[in-house]
C-alpha cells in the first residue's frame, strides 16, 4: 500500500515522503496512529509539492553552508584560558568554539558541527567544522593563556 508520512519514521523516512509498507502495517499500526494518510492522487499531488519546496529550502541551505565554510577555511579562532606554564585549569569545549567564531566571523554553528571533544592543551590545532550536507572545513583553534 502507497501511503504518504505525515511524521518522521526512522525506518520508513521523513514526513511528506511516499512509501510502500505491507497492507497490515498500514492498517494496524501506522493509521491508527495518524502517522501516515493513504495515497490518493490528490494526496501524492501535495506530498510532491512539498518534497519539492523542501528540497529547494535545502539547496538555499546548503548554499549557505557553502559561504560559511569558504570563510572558515584556513582562519584560525583564539581562545584565551587561565593557565599556568602548560597547566590549563579547565579545557575549551564546543560552545567556547561557537562563541569565539560568532564573535569574529559572525556565523552561527550548530553544537552538532564542531567537534565534540574538549581541548585541555596550549597551542595550536587543527579542527573540522561540520555543516551538514556535506558541507566540511578545517580551521585552525589557537588556545593561549590569558
Amino acid at each position: 500500500m502507497k501511503v504518504v508520512l505525515l511524521k518522521d519514521e526512522k525506518k520508513l523516512g521523513k514526513k511528506g515522503d511516499i512509501v510502500d509498507v505491507a497492507d497490515g502495517y498500514a492498517i494496524s499500526a501506522l493509521l491508527p496512529q495518524k502517522k501516515v494518510k493513504i495515497a490518493t492522487p490528490s494526496i501524492l499531488k501535495q506530498a510532491k509539492k512539498e518534497q519539492e519546496k523542501r528540497r529547494q529550502e535545502e539547496l538555499k541551505q546548503k548554499e549557505i553552508f557553502e559561504k560559511n565554510a569558504k570563510k572558515l577555511s584556513g582562519n584560525a579562532i583564539t581562545i584565551a584560558v587561565n593557565a599556568e606554564g602548560e597547566k590549563v585549569f579547565g579545557s575549551v569545549g564546543a560552545s567556547d568554539i561557537i562563541d569565539a567564531v560568532k564573535v569574529k566571523f559572525q556565523i552561527e554553528l550548530d553544537e552538532k558541527s564542531v567537534p565534540n571533544e574538549h581541548f585541555k592543551t596550549l597551542g595550536e590545532q587543527e579542527i573540522e567544522i561540520n555543516f551538514g550536507f556535506g558541507v566540511r572545513t578545517k580551521m585552525i583553534l589557537k588556545i593561549v593563556a590569558k
